[in-house]
Order: structure tokens, then C-alpha cells, then sequence
């Protein structure tokens, strides 16, 4: 008797421990990169605006009012993704790593290059090769955080056997 309420008992906490595991939902996988790829695509529509303002040697006081824009944005995404996600929290940290690399070339790069150009509207030698070192800090800031998310990406289809053919809407 007691040999076979021991069985019962591990069968029954077996059932438990299964019945407690969930299956993880591909599709919230799949809908939270899609947010995460929007929300940055956002992000580089903002920064090309910024971008092409500057090339097109727009006034101080509309590359301060566009970058700006650009900051505010980038704030409002990176709040959104404070909390954890219910599946996979590693896309929302690896996030987070990109947006921030954004907000800090938002915050520093941009003003410092935008600051060099009012100086050289305001009679200042342009220092061409700061400049040029802003931009490649901004390219490869940027490269960097966008491939640990790319890399992020590929170990998620691998993990969770996503087909991205078949799973693209």
C-alpha cells in the first residue's frame, strides 16, 4: 500500500511540475521583436531627420528643436521597455542596450557636433577632423548595439525554431 501511494504521490507531482511548465508562445516572441524593430525603426527616422538637417546646414535653433524631438523620443521608447517581458526578458535587456546607445549618442554626440557647427557659424575655425570623429563614434556605436541585436535575433529563431518565412504576416 504505502509503495504504491508513493507512486500516486510522484505521479501526481509529476502532472504538477509538467502541467506548470508553459509552452512558450512563438507569436509573443515574434510580436515583441516586431515592437522592438518598430520602435527603433521610429528612433532612425528621428535621427535621419536630425542627420539631414545638419547636412543641409539647417539653422541652430531647428537642430536644437529637432534634436530634441529625437531625445524626447528616445525616452518615451526606453521607458517602455522598464518592465520585464513575460517571455524571453533577454530581448528586452538586449533593447535597452541598443535604445541607450542611441540616447547616448542623442546626448552627447549630437550636441557636441551641433555645438562645433555654431561655433563655426559664429566666426570658429571648423575642426573637420572632429567632426569626422563624431560621426564614425556615432557609425560605430551604433554598428556595435545593432549586431548584438541582429546576434540576439538569430539565437532566438534558433532557440524557439522559429520559421521566419512562414512566420512574417
Amino acid at each position: 500500500m504505502n509503495h504504491n501511494l508513493s507512486k500516486i504521490i510522484f505521479l501526481v507531482i509529476l502532472i504538477m511540475t509538467f502541467g506548470s511548465c508553459k509552452k512558450i508562445n512563438t507569436s509573443q516572441v515574434i510580436e515583441y521583436n516586431n515592437q522592438i524593430v518598430n520602435d527603433q525603426k521610429l528612433i532612425l527616422q528621428y535621427e535621419s531627420k536630425l542627420y539631414n538637417a545638419i547636412y543641409d546646414n539647417a539653422n541652430i535653433d531647428t537642430l536644437k528643436s529637432i534634436l530634441k524631438e529625437y531625445q524626447l523620443i528616445i525616452d518615451s521608447i526606453n521607458s517602455k521597455y522598464q518592465n520585464p517581458f513575460k517571455i524571453e526578458d533577454t530581448m528586452r535587456k538586449v533593447a535597452l542596450s541598443l535604445f541607450d546607445a542611441y540616447k547616448s549618442i542623442a546626448y552627447n554626440e549630437y550636441p557636441y557636433l551641433i555645438s562645433l557647427i555654431d561655433s563655426a557659424n559664429k566666426g570658429a575655425i571648423i575642426d573637420s577632423d572632429e567632426i569626422m570623429k563624431i560621426l564614425v563614434t556615432i557609425d560605430s556605436t551604433e554598428q556595435t548595439a545593432n549586431m548584438s541585436y541582429i546576434d540576439l535575433q538569430q539565437y532566438i529563431v534558433n532557440k524557439y525554431k522559429i520559421d521566419l518565412i512562414n512566420s512574417t504576416k
